[in-house]
């Protein structure tokens, strides 16, 4: 670093923290020793690690800090992930709750959901992970507009939107088509949801019986049961867990009563044909995903989306992310409180679900075999126009542009060979160029 840049504390302040050079952590420390500055203390905290020269030390200069000291909630973070690191997990877990249960009011948003994230990695129980794995959002962001704000801003925002230079309906209808969109949403402007790593933690490290002690336990509000619960369920039919589907049923109707009438007639099915009713539940409900997904979910029907299947169902788990520019493997940290044998059948699981690969060609190609089997059946027209539709090629599917051909293509050949005067063939293009 040039000095003429550490002329100025304040300068020097910033640039020591901005760099990556491991000097940072002593440099900082011999400015705190000097200046006895807080500033200091914090800078020398956030660069230190459990190996760093006179780590105890600083651990005690910090731990002095006065809890309304304006500069304590940054210093206890950075406590507590060196509690963590030294194995010190009590002593976290007991400053993590200090601070969540005195500086609630206080904090930030964002500052607590970052000593809740803390709080999960430290949680010896399902309940404590479930408990401390939800979070609120500080803003939502629109990718159709790019801007952020609360839902109801955002709402007003899409409103003010309308020119009557472009649009193709008056301003009364656009806004009420806008606010109908909104509709769902709003609701979640005072929920808590599932933050991206407890997700992944859910989808990799859970399996079937965990989700469902999951999707069950009182900690949790309906709206998060509701996604493990719709998860559980989607699993048990996709590992043919029909038994464990049966029970599951009550749980799943308080959660979506929408699947109400579809899930009677699968209980009442005959065990034959149980699988046949359970896949076009699946089909009927294309969000529907033995995953639980990241950010606000929604749930529609198929009727609810034109049979517009984009981002439908579910893709394969990615097993490898971007670090600092570079595609490395995926690694997911593993629960302390999952003993071996969970994480093992978690394992296998995981190992079946990548066996069955993305939902849209999965699902495709059981109803082309429901189709072979039981062609009288009334729902296959229905359920060949839906493989159709989700096999064809979408821009921003599991594989990009990539799709499955032959399914979509003979789902196409057996409505208008089989079914000519059914009102789903009549809904096709003329040709699959189309």
């Amino acid at each position: 670093m040039p000095e003429y840049l550490r002329s100025d504390d304040l300068t020097d302040w910033i640039l020591t923290l901005q760099t990556l050079d491991a000097n940072a952590y002593h440099h900082a420390m011999e400015r705190w020793r000097h200046t006895e500055s807080r500033a200091w203390l914090v800078a020398a905290l956030i660069k230190s690690e459990k190996s760093s020269p006179n780590i105890n030390r600083l651990i005690s200069d910090a731990e002095r800090v006065s809890p309304d000291a304006p500069e304590f909630p940054t210093i206890a973070h950075e406590l507590i992930r060196l509690q963590i690191a030294l194995e010190e997990k009590a002593a976290a877990r007991t400053l993590i709750d200090a601070v969540i249960s005195k500086s609630a009011g206080v904090l930030p948003i964002s500052a607590k959901n970052q000593f809740l994230q803390q709080r999960a990695h430290l949680a010896d129980a399902i309940t404590d992970f479930l408990k401390y794995s939800q979070r609120t959002p500080v803003a939502f962001y629109n990718d159709e507009n790019g801007r952020f704000g609360s839902l109801s801003e955002l709402l007003e925002i899409e409103k003010a939107d309308w020119d009557d230079r472009y649009a193709d309906e008056t301003k009364e209808e656009y806004e009420h088509e806008t606010e109908e969109r909104y509709k769902d949403l709003l609701p979640w402007a005072g929920r808590s949801i599932f933050d991206p790593e407890a997700v992944d933690t859910l989808n990799w490290h859970f399996s079937l019986v965990s989700l469902v002690a999951a999707a069950r336990d009182p900690v949790l509000p309906l709206h998060l049961k509701r996604q493990l619960i719709l998860a559980a369920w989607t699993r048990t039919i996709l590992f043919n867990r029909h038994d464990l589907a049966i029970q599951l049923v009550p749980d799943v109707m308080k959660a979506a009563p929408e699947m109400g009438p579809l899930l009677n007639e699968y209980v009442r099915a005959q065990p034959s044909e149980r699988g046949h009713a359970a896949l076009f539940v699946l089909l009927k409900f294309p969000n529907l995903s033995p995953f639980i997904a990241s950010g606000l979910p929604s749930f529609d029907t198929s009727e609810d989306v034109d049979y517009y299947f984009e981002s439908a169902w579910w893709c394969t788990l990615p097993t490898t992310e971007y670090r600092e520019g570079h595609e490395v493997a995926k690694v997911v940290r593993k629960p302390d409180f999952l003993t071996a044998k969970q994480l093992e059948a978690a394992a296998a699981e995981r190992k079946q679900l990548e066996d069955i690969g993305a939902g849209k060609s999965y699902l495709g190609k059981l109803v082309l075999e429901w189709a072979r089997t039981s062609p009288q059946d009334p729902r296959i027209p229905e359920a060949l126009f839906i493989a159709f539709n989700a096999n064809e090629t979408y821009k921003y599917g599991c594989g990009g542009w990539e799709h499955d051909e032959e399914t979509e293509r003979r789902a196409f050949e057996l409505l208008r060979e089989r079914y000519p005067n059914s009102p789903w063939t009549a809904k096709l293009p003329q040709s699959l160029e189309q």
